[in-house]
């Protein structure tokens, strides 16, 4: 993997991340496209979401800047399962970013 494709994955949005995008209709990001035959950040990676609130312009293949993440779902999920009384839910999102 190139050094390009790194910084690339850390940057973009993560399946299951819940977007908006400018007519602020809700989705969560479905599958993302990473093309490492491409140079650059924005010819790297699209999108292709399912929305839930309203229907955006098209399913797939959107670009970085035309959505915005709000949050995981499955970090949300995780960490409302945790114990209410622990600190775990603390730790929910760095055990999903070090996989």
């Amino acid at each position: 993997m190139s050094i390009a494709t790194a910084n690339t994955l850390k940057k973009a949005y993560k399946p299951y991340d819940i977007v908006t995008d400018v007519s602020n209709n809700v989705g969560f990001i479905s599958e993302v496209s990473v093309n490492e035959s491409q140079d650059g950040f924005d010819d790297q990676i699209r999108y292709s979401v399912e929305w839930i609130i309203g229907e955006g312009s098209k399913h797939a293949w959107y670009q970085h800047d035309e959505l915005k993440s709000h949050c995981n779902m499955l970090i949300k999920i995780a960490e409302q399962s945790c114990h209410p009384f622990g600190t775990n839910k603390s730790k929910v999102k760095s055990l999903f970013e070090n996989f």
